[in-house]
């Protein structure tokens, strides 16, 4: 087969699929801050059902695909490049904008479910083991940090409020305990 019949020759219908996983895949890398891999053999499909419940609810996504293919995509985005060279096993790869909220759902379930291990993941450029993931899923979400944030943030004004109220009530007792003070001793 000369070189020009064997580009005219169509893909093959497992290498199309493949490729269209791989890009399915990236996509929902590209909006993600975080990757985790977890070996997920002897689930039923009633327990990936609710892992996957879980991980929606938490803003995220779960995907089963090929390690190979995983692997080639995972390289080619720098901020989880160092999770490629981990990749081994029956795995199933969870995705989210939220890393504390990822590794909440999905320690969560695995806490439940013995099948399910988080075995690695992968966030601005760094590799994360398990017991890391773990210390992830301990941390408070954007949102609960935002409201500690905003509570810091009004506790100093709330309190200047409170004292800037009690001058004029300090002031107006101190008028009526001097005249007290002076209707008392006429």
């Amino acid at each position: 087969m000369s070189a020009a019949a064997a580009e005219a020759a169509p893909m093959s219908v497992q290498k199309t699929r493949k490729l269209r996983m791989g890009e399915e895949f990236a996509q929902l890398l590209a909006d993600s801050e975080v990757v985790l891999a977890a070996r997920y053999d002897g689930l039923t499909v009633a327990d990936l059902e609710k892992l996957r419940a879980e991980t929606r609810a938490a803003g995220g996504r779960l995907k089963v695909i090929k390690n190979t293919v995983a692997s080639r995509v995972l390289a080619g985005n720098p901020d989880f490049a160092p999770l490629a060279d981990k990749l081994s096993g029956q795995l199933i790869y969870g995705v989210a904008p939220s890393a504390p909220a990822l590794a909440k759902a999905m320690s969560n379930f695995a806490k439940e479910n013995e099948s399910l291990r988080l075995v690695a993941g992968a966030m601005q450029g760094s590799a994360l083991a398990g017991e890391q993931i773990t210390a992830l899923a301990t941390l408070p979400s954007r949102e609960q940090l935002l409201a500690q944030l905003a509570g810091t943030l009004a506790a100093p004004v709330a309190k200047l409020a409170r004292t800037l109220q009690e001058i004029p009530s300090s002031l107006a007792r101190a008028l009526a305990a001097v005249g007290k003070a002076d209707g008392g001793a006429s």
